[in-house]
């Protein structure tokens, strides 16, 4: 269901302070870059997240391919809440 909610395209949460250091800004398009994958997103400037952190809805499965595929041994949980990602801006 949550998945019918969101729009089509992903779109990450990035604090204001970080965004303006990677010049990048409001709407625009960025890279999501983990040792496992990169991504397309456009970004969503926003103070609801901390400097040198972003948000990335894990409803994509473009988005799970940044994390590592391990799970908790007691819930089955898998670990797609956190892992370490650089923010490109694109060029255009």
């Amino acid at each position: 269901m949550l998945r019918k909610l969101y729009p089509a395209s992903i779109s990450i949460e990035i604090n204001p302070l970080a965004a303006g250091r990677l010049g990048i800004v409001a709407n625009a398009p960025v890279t999501i870059a983990s040792r496992r994958a990169k991504i397309a997103a456009t970004a969503c400037i926003t103070t609801t997240v901390q400097p040198g952190q972003i948000f990335a809805p894990m409803h994509y499965a473009a988005v799970n391919q940044l994390t590592h595929p391990s799970f908790d041994p007691h819930s089955r949980q898998p670990s797609y809440k956190a892992c370490a990602v650089a923010v490109i801006a694109q060029a255009g």
